[in-house]
């Protein structure tokens, strides 16, 4: 087979920029499927008000204390619960004392942070951070104090 070549053909198909279905998946996972800062910036609080009413329906039944729980399984509860569309007033924030007595939707929550849009359309980043949120779930009222170790783990 001296000077010869021998031609196997293997075509590939040329990558698209933009990703297909599967890609933009990934990437919507990967950002937690969470709003843009582009979208973020469109959200108002009457907007999410109606999000605000879906949450208080799944805060209800989240507080509801079945007879057979623990104590400290009803707490884990509480403190796993998901907090977007929480009407949450901020307590205390050492990165931001501005922020104390602020009362928003949370629009966005991440493990670090969550954005509060206030009624007055204000949007504020509130590190999670050796802060003190408040909320009502259900009947309770509920306080997320969360310490140095944030998302660590």
């Amino acid at each position: 087979m001296q000077d010869k070549s021998i031609l196997l053909e293997n075509p590939v198909k040329a990558k698209s920029k933009g990703g297909g279905a599967r890609q933009t998946a990934k990437r919507a996972r990967r950002q937690g499927g969470t709003l843009s800062a582009a979208a973020l910036a469109t959200v108002t609080y009457l907007g999410l008000l109606p999000v605000h009413a879906l949450w208080r329906a799944y805060a209800e039944r989240l507080a509801a204390r079945d007879p057979g729980v623990t104590l400290e399984a009803y707490r884990d509860r509480l403190l796993g619960a998901e907090l977007h569309g929480a009407l949450v007033r901020v307590k205390a924030c050492a990165a931001r004392p501005d922020a104390a007595g602020l009362t928003g939707i949370v629009a966005l929550s991440r493990p670090h942070s969550l954005v509060l849009v206030t009624p007055g359309d204000r949007r504020i980043r509130i590190p999670r951070q050796n802060s003190t949120l408040e909320l009502l779930m259900g009947t309770r009222l509920v306080a997320l104090e969360y310490g140095e170790d944030v998302g660590q783990g």
